[in-house]
């Protein structure tokens, strides 16, 4: 038995430098192939191929050949090419893991679907996707710069500016707020290490728990960002791909849902498991399913049109057209939050500075005093 086990660890790690190789090559390779927008390009090409009565090997070849300069797009698409001569499941699992699931999921009912409306739907969804990652990314990304640039400001002030000024007058005589600020300050100096550690942890911490945490406070937390923003974009990307599937004419059983579930976060599996037991146990339709989960998943807006419009002949084109106007609007909710956090972040920061910084206008007092 130990033996065994003792081979078994020793091909896992004899495999480590071709696994460790692999992902180095399709991360190069994704970021080479133009990332979102360069997925775009392939499924708008592969589409207009098929459209024109070619089969998806000369799709994927079109796709090559629309970017002669890309070498990664490239080697992306031969991967492709590869796959799909073990057949469509072959294809889409492939493909898969180089694409989002949003994306990436859509080619599992290649068996199902019109091809071409997949790939005109993996690209619908992923330029809606794109417009609402890139607001919340930099919904995200002003106030940690603002925070950043603030504890650089602070640890500069406590290694160089305060101590000179130290030298200047009496910390005993100092107000309590220059006192507090000087310890402030202080304690970022000496604690640099800790705090360069520790941040990074906090975020990781809060990211791991915006995907996964799915536990009792979860409905109250998807109120408030980032965990409001994770909602809406992956909720507006579940929920397009789930009509674009149904347009697609792909019947969303339960080994649909399964394969639906394989790519996702633990919150959004959560989410679509909730819709999946009330549509396929409970009978219901998809709107009224998304209603009874409770969830709000991906918006209350949403999930009320959806309900209301399920069982409407062609219901699921008409709420594509709403989703599409509701998306649109999204990335300016989503923008009026950035601003509130980064307006919230620089006046903390703000606060924060002059905290740091009244010693050194306390000490500057005590020196205009004794020059007088």
């Amino acid at each position: 038995m130990r033996g065994t086990v003792a081979m078994d660890a020793g091909r896992a790690l004899a495999g480590l430098p071709a696994r460790a190789l692999e992902w180095l090559m399709m991360s190069w390779a994704k970021w080479a192939a133009g990332g979102t927008r360069g997925r775009i390009a392939i499924w708008r090409t592969m589409r207009r191929t098929l459209e024109s009565g070619f089969g998806i090997r000369d799709a994927l070849e079109s796709a090559i050949e629309a970017a002669p300069k890309s070498r990664g797009r490239r080697y992306m698409i031969h991967r492709w090419q590869y796959a799909y001569a073990d057949g469509p499941q072959a294809f889409a699992a492939e493909v898969g893991r180089w694409v989002p699931a949003s994306e990436g999921l859509m080619f599992g009912a290649l068996g199902q679907g019109n091809a071409q409306d997949l790939f005109a739907a993996a690209a619908r969804v992923a330029e809606i996707r794109n417009v609402q990652v890139k607001a919340v990314r930099s919904a995200l990304l002003v106030p940690g710069l603002v925070l950043l640039a603030t504890l650089g400001v602070v640890w500069w002030a406590a290694a160089e500016l305060l101590p000179r000024f130290r030298g200047f007058s009496d910390p005993e005589k100092w107000t309590t707020i220059a006192k507090v600020g000087y310890a402030v300050s202080r304690g970022v100096y000496q604690f640099d290490l800790v705090i360069a550690l520790v941040l990074p942890a906090l975020f990781a911490g809060l990211w791991i728990a915006v995907l996964r945490w799915t536990g009792p406070g979860r409905r109250w937390l998807d109120d408030y960002a980032p965990f409001s923003f994770y909602r809406v974009v992956s909720g507006t990307a579940f929920l397009l791909m789930v009509l674009e599937l149904m347009k697609a004419g792909v019947d969303l059983n339960e080994a649909m849902w399964r394969r639906l579930g394989q790519r996702a976060s633990p919150y959004v599996r959560s989410r679509m498991e909730a819709i999946q037991e009330r549509m396929v146990h409970g009978g219901m339709g998809f709107g009224r399913a998304m209603s009874a989960a409770g969830t709000g998943f991906p918006d209350y807006e949403v999930v009320a049109m959806a309900a209301a419009l399920d069982g409407r002949e062609g219901w699921h084109e008409e709420m594509g057209g709403f989703l599409d106007l509701w998306a649109r609007d999204s990335e300016d909710a989503i923008r009026a939050v950035a601003m509130a956090l980064t307006v919230a972040m620089i006046v903390g920061c703000g606060l924060l500075t002059v905290l740091v910084m009244s010693p050194a206008m306390q000490s500057f007092i005590h020196l205009n005093q004794l020059g007088r």
